[in-house]
């Protein structure tokens, strides 16, 4: 039990642990029987070009204390939270807020920083806005814009929109998953936000392979001064096929929204199709590090040049990978065969 564990040692580091690496369909796929895409959620876009996300769900699992700081998403996506145990409490700024009264690449880089001069020594030493002990010396800014705060308990689902920065903290142990996710009603909120980002965080290619390249992207950014072309764009988005067999229609009429196991929310046919699917991926991954790290040449095609130890160095960090990956894939695969009645 996890505060049993955290209990141990007055000393010892909490930790708050993820699924980065492997996301939840490769990490442990069997949790889809009882980790359930809640309603809200059933009916996602394409996100990124593809229903079919390996890499998500992201499990998040800590003992009561640990948490994460204020930090906003990849390619300022939405996403979905449920927690299935314990309690979360969250810190919200919304993007409307941080694009008024905040500078700085936070929103290419996710987190909210600057460099300071220490007064003391005269030497600058970069810091980051801790959302949970906010330091107003360094960031007054922060004062102006509104931070929304709220528990999240087992059984309860958020959803946090576009571009918005966010920190969260177990005051349970608790264990909770969440997917960057796009429906159709947002796709007027994140165009705007990508707009008025300027196209952070890739955001554009986000829009892009979201909605399958239907709608012209470069137009957008080449016109996003005009609000005719945003309009244009998210007229073309909600009607494009994408939107369409992503549950358009659902939406306008509020039905068919239902708790929904994985391996369909990923359009597959069966949950041990799915499972092995997922598992080959993991394989394919290997290769591809394997292809990378037994080439001359780097990953930007460039001829290596690296003394001998840095030789041994990169095989040593590559054997791990190679059990690491290996042994994920006999995790997997060994989940696969789960009781059909449970499908």
């Amino acid at each position: 039990h996890m505060s049993k564990k955290a209990a141990s040692s007055d000393t010892e580091e909490l930790r708050y642990a993820h699924s980065h690496t492997f996301g939840m369909p490769l990490l442990c796929p069997v949790l889809q029987h009882d980790l359930l895409v809640p309603a809200v959620a059933s009916k996602q876009l394409p996100t990124l070009g593809n229903f079919w996300n390996i890499g998500q769900p992201t499990i998040f699992m800590g003992p009561a204390g640990t948490r994460s700081e204020l930090h906003m998403d990849m390619y300022l996506l939405p996403f979905w939270l449920s927690v299935y145990f314990g309690r979360k409490k969250f810190r919200i700024i919304l993007f409307e807020d941080s694009s008024q009264h905040f500078e700085g690449d936070f929103m290419e880089s996710g987190r909210l920083r600057k460099t300071v001069k220490n007064p003391a020594t005269g030497q600058e030493h970069q810091v980051s806005f801790e959302v949970w002990s906010p330091n107003l010396d360094y960031f007054p800014e922060a004062s102006k814009v509104r931070i929304y705060e709220g528990d999240v308990n087992a059984g309860d689902v958020i959803y946090v929109p576009s571009g918005a920065l966010h920190g969260i903290f177990n005051t349970e142990d608790s264990l909770g998953a969440t997917e960057n996710s796009m429906f159709v009603p947002l796709a007027k909120h994140y165009t705007e936000v990508c707009v008025k980002s300027n196209f952070a965080n890739s955001c554009d290619v986000g829009l892009d392979k979201t909605f399958l390249s239907a709608c012209d992207v470069e137009y957008l950014k080449n016109h996003s001064m005009q609000s005719e072309a945003v309009e244009t764009f998210v007229d073309c988005a909600v009607k494009s096929h994408a939107s369409r067999i992503s549950g358009r229609d659902a939406f306008l009429k509020n039905e068919g929204f239902h708790d929904a196991y994985l391996y369909k929310s990923h359009l597959r046919p069966s949950y041990k199709v799915w499972c092995e699917q997922n598992c080959e991926q993991i394989m394919v991954e290997l290769k591809d590090i394997e292809k990378e790290a037994l080439s001359d040449t780097d990953a930007w095609g460039k001829l290596r040049k690296e003394t001998p130890k840095e030789y041994k160095r990169r095989m040593v960090w590559f054997r791990r990978q190679v059990d690491a990956y290996t042994y994920q894939y006999n995790v997997c695969k060994s989940q696969c065969n789960y009781p059909s009645q449970r499908q």
